[in-house]
């Protein structure tokens, strides 16, 4: 889910980035919050409650741009890469942690000491007893996006499509037995590396062929709309998100948009970041506040407020932590891998 090179950028990938982050966020708002239980019984909520199946589009995502934008992986690329991802992480971790030492101390002694170290280090991802470790749970996914970044530098050495989706049908075998965070991250993965050579082989190029653009299409609105709404996206087979994820990065990339859209959608797309992994403790913190403050007021009067409130401040936040910590970090991980053009 994180952005790759600036002369690599797509606007139809950043959008879907930031919708993908945007369900992410908004599911966690409303659904895990008893203040809207009424409201969760709203089917057409249901659309922002596919959070599992935005994370493994990111998953997807980030294997076609990475192999989209990089032209050369190796040992410079890796220490770039973390130099680039690991600070924003690293605030989202550890704020969070010590505001709850400090509020909440009985809840941090419950805290496994060595998932907190795991998670410190960007690594719980890789025991599942640990991968969600910390006060800030959707970082799992940005420590399983750490460890396919090592991965990608050691999938570039296989050039056949072939062993890559061997390398895939083990992973599901895997997965299917004993659920493990990264390589249930690496399918997917893989998946968006072999996207990336197969456009470059032209295998797959847009078309206006009503067939096409029509099937794809209604694969997306059946995966995204259609089984969220009906209920089905919580009990589809794996193969169900293996399907809907791919066709969604196929459409997306197809898509061209307007000048004029496209650098709102970089905006958007540059800041998806940030917002993943800011929102869950600024909800929380908003949540609890207003559970301490605003109880006696009238509840639609308190939800409304709330809602407004906690979009507003993950907004605020994810733009202070954008500004001052990842674009810092984007600018020196470029000078890293082209130090003479930094």
């Amino acid at each position: 889910m994180v952005n790759g090179r600036e002369s690599g950028r797509s606007a139809s990938l950043d959008l879907s980035r930031f919708l993908a982050a945007l369900i992410v966020f908004l599911g966690h708002l409303i659904w895990f919050d008893q203040r809207f239980q009424n409201l969760q019984k709203n089917s057409l909520l249901e659309l922002i409650r596919t959070g599992d199946q935005s994370v493994l589009y990111f998953f997807t995502l980030s294997g076609f741009v990475l192999s989209m934008t990089t032209s050369r992986i190796d040992l410079k690329w890796l220490i770039a890469r973390f130099v680039r991802l690991m600070p924003v992480y690293l605030i989202c971790f550890i704020v969070p942690l010590i505001s709850i030492k400090i509020m909440a101390p009985e809840e941090f002694d419950i805290y496994p000491t060595i998932g907190i170290w795991f998670g410190l280090f960007g690594i719980q991802s890789l025991i599942a007893k640990y991968y969600l470790a910390g006060a800030n749970s959707p970082l799992w996914s940005l420590s399983v996006e750490f460890m396919l970044s090592i991965a990608l530098v050691l999938l570039t050495k296989l050039t056949t499509i072939r062993t890559k989706i061997t390398i895939i049908l083990a992973c599901e075998i895997i997965n299917y037995v004993l659920f493990q965070p990264v390589i249930n991250g690496l399918s997917f993965f893989i998946i968006g590396i072999i996207l990336h050579q197969l456009k470059g082989r032209k295998l797959f190029t847009r078309t206006d062929s009503r067939t096409w653009i029509y099937f794809s299409g209604s694969v997306v609105i059946f995966y995204w709309m259609l089984f969220p709404i009906t209920g089905l996206s919580l009990v589809v087979p794996r193969i169900v998100d293996i399907i809907g994820v791919t066709f969604t990065l196929i459409s997306f990339d197809q898509i061209r948009l307007h000048s004029k859209i496209e650098n709102f959608c970089e905006f958007l797309g540059k800041r998806t970041y940030s917002l993943y992994a800011v929102h869950s403790p600024i909800i929380r913190f908003t949540s609890e506040t207003f559970e301490k403050f605003c109880s006696g007021n009238s509840q639609l009067n308190n939800n409304i407020f709330f809602l407004s409130t906690s979009i507003f401040l993950v907004a605020c936040f994810t733009e202070v932590l954008f500004q001052l910590v990842e674009k810092p970090s984007v600018k020196y991980a470029k000078k890293i891998r082209n130090p003479l053009k930094a």
